[in-house]
């Protein structure tokens, strides 16, 4: 619909004559084609070597284009968000662009004194976690938000409702000190590109630690995050993962993910070399994840 809808605005334009085929692209000549069979509201002439179209029925294409967009974006004012501009030009609210421009970091505290600063104000989520539970920052790459403790980044609800799964402050284990002190937030499933700009604009804490599934979805979004990050991120590998993938690992969702898998360990094993310590544990993950055919949910770590 989209490349029809383009086609016909430039059709619409074209008051002074035919149009060349070139100022087209492909899906838009296919779409044009395809509309001329169907209405001849359009002329398809072959001019010297190449072909012209041109508007023999004017009627006709504004009717189409007021059922394709029924709303004219050059009308509608600056502030209406995108998705409603989206329904205006193209009765689908996921068409065009449609990220939001904030993102909602929904966080909890593990441990004392865990808080983030702007230049302007203070969010002490240690004592927000205490009295409601949550807390919330409404973020976008130009802010200043910060803390002086690692974000942690989950992937499903459970790991963030209980957060007794957390390890100490032990260097082996995370990478950094941090005196039993963190922040966690829940991505759900996928990591937002929104949440991926606001992390690459700025350094804003020590280290970013990926806690996924670990499975070609998790493995996925662990490069797009080291894409963004390097090193300042690292994925966190569950204690006694091995023997957890080979009594609890799913078969099923090892399948349903291998595409993400294949694509992952692409990057990953250019981007990571296995001669660090990251990379060896890394590599040895995906290499298990290979051999048993299996995908590990991160609930097991209770088990």
């Amino acid at each position: 619909m989209k490349a029809l809808l383009a086609a016909l605005q430039r059709m619409a334009k074209a008051t002074d004559g035919p149009v060349a085929a070139s100022q087209f692209t492909a899906a838009q000549r296919k779409a044009l084609d395809q509309f001329i069979q169907q209405t001849h509201a359009i002329a398809c002439r072959t001019s010297g070597r190449g072909i012209t179209y041109q508007v023999v029925q004017p009627q006709v294409i504004e009717q189409h284009l007021r059922s394709l967009s029924p709303g004219c974006l050059e009308e509608l004012s600056d502030s209406v968000p995108n998705r409603a501009a989206n329904i205006a030009a193209y009765r689908n609210s996921k068409s065009g662009g449609h990220r939001h421009a904030a993102y909602y970091l929904l966080m909890r505290a593990c441990g004392e004194r865990v808080n983030w600063r702007d230049d302007d104000s203070q969010l002490d989520l240690s004592d927000a976690t205490a009295r409601y539970g949550v807390a919330a920052l409404a973020v976008e790459p130009s802010d200043t938000w910060r803390s002086a403790q690692p974000l942690w980044l989950v992937e499903n609800q459970a790991l963030f409702d209980r957060l007794d799964w957390l390890p100490n402050s032990d260097r082996q284990k995370i990478g950094l000190p941090h005196n039993g002190q963190a922040s966690v937030h829940w991505y759900r499933g996928q990591i937002n590109n929104n949440l991926l700009d606001w992390l690459g604009a700025s350094e804003r804490v020590p280290e970013v630690i990926l806690f996924p599934d670990y499975d070609g979805v998790g493995l996925q979004n662990y490069a797009r995050l080291h894409q963004r990050l390097g090193d300042r991120c690292s994925l966190w590998l569950m204690p006694d993962w091995q023997s957890k993938l080979k009594t609890f690992g799913s078969n099923t969702i090892w399948l349903d993910t291998k595409s993400d898998f294949d694509a992952a360990v692409s990057y990953l094993s250019q981007a990571i070399p296995s001669q660090t310590a990251q990379g060896a544990e890394l590599h040895r993950l995906i290499t298990t994840l290979r051999t048993e055919g299996a995908a590990l949910e991160q609930e097991a770590i209770w088990l």
